[in-house]
């Protein structure tokens, strides 16, 4: 446990360092799962059965990560501008359109929304859908929300719907977060 603890803060210290040491960290045999609410737990990598099912796992921290990013790149430009940002570029924020093999994309944006996908040409992976919504009641504000296919499909998951002033996930799809 004590060398857990220790491990943990040396993860810590390299990330706040280093922002690609995660990558160090998979290639060392240790993944750390981090959820909405913190660590999630610390797992050898001996649990996963091949290093591609790891590489999966990592992809799919990765997107959901680089998808929450986007939902609050887009809170921001929308705040200076009044409208969200209908490509990665405008966002200025330096996202790559690929990470492993999800291709990321803002598949809509107005000046009420901004939907974003997150789909891979893979049966084993579950593809992504977020949106940034703009909400006049009860005060003008914008939230967020994180979708994840429930079934694999070469189509991205349905978009995110506003229902009222609450976001919710439609078709196949399950929220991961909102905000």
């Amino acid at each position: 446990m004590k060398s857990l603890i220790k491990g943990w803060f040396s993860y810590l210290d390299c990330f706040n360092t280093n922002v690609n040491c995660h990558r160090h960290w998979v290639s060392t045999g240790v993944v750390i799962l981090i959820g909405s609410f913190g660590v999630a737990g610390c797992l050898p990598l001996g649990v996963f059965e091949s290093a591609s099912e790891h590489q999966q796992v990592s992809d799919l921290t990765e997107v959901k990560a680089a998808l929450t990013t986007l939902n609050r790149a887009q809170q921001a430009y929308y705040i200076e501008t009044g409208t969200f940002a209908p490509t990665l570029e405008d966002l200025q924020i330096g996202l790559p359109e690929e990470i492993g093999f999800y291709k990321l994309e803002i598949a809509t944006a107005d000046d009420q929304k901004a939907i974003m996908t997150a789909k891979t040409p893979s049966y084993k992976q579950p593809n992504f859908s977020a949106g940034t919504f703009f909400v006049a009641t009860p005060e003008p504000r914008t939230i967020t929300i994180l979708c994840e296919g429930e079934t694999f499909s070469e189509n991205p998951p349905p978009v995110p719907q506003l229902d009222g002033d609450t976001l919710v996930c439609s078709g196949e799809t399950s929220a991961q977060s909102r905000e």
